[in-house]
């Protein structure tokens, strides 16, 4: 569903269901509620098995599993001949997060800087989210 989502961009997720603007693809999963349900409750730790330590230095640790299980994928890929490395903004319009960014002119100026490696077709080899300070790479096996 979520791939379908990135592939037809809307508005709003509630677009994909509604009468007008519905999108078969992800409309016929399941329903919106059910969907916004799991994002809800969706976790990739387990809040309690966490350090105070870990959390204080690392601002992503809820998300730590899921950033090495997508970046050892990425480094799986045989690299294209010609890659670029440049740093991409995914959108994020919460008012809670430490390393949110505004760079202004930007497509999506407020959200999560990236760094990545990716091909002229947009296949991404590498990447590393920028934390504030200086980019800190996620080391696999941690």
């Amino acid at each position: 569903m979520c791939f379908h989502m990135g592939l037809v961009r809307m508005d709003g997720v509630q677009q994909y269901w509604a009468a007008n603007t519905r999108y078969d693809p992800v409309a016929s999963v399941m329903s919106r509620n059910r969907f916004q349900q799991i994002l809800r409750t969706l976790h990739f730790v387990d809040n309690m098995a966490v350090s105070d330590c870990t959390k204080k230095k690392d601002k992503l640790w809820k998300l730590k599993p899921w950033l090495h299980k997508m970046r050892e994928n990425c480094l799986k890929l045989t690299p294209s001949k010609h890659c670029s490395i440049d740093e991409m903004m995914c959108a994020y319009r919460g008012k809670t997060s430490s390393i949110r960014q505004y760079i202004k002119g930007r497509p999506h100026p407020g959200g999560f800087k990236i760094w990545g490696r990716a091909d002229p077709a947009g296949m991404l080899y590498d990447f590393d989210v920028y934390q504030g300070g200086s980019v800190t790479r996620t080391k696999l096996g941690q």
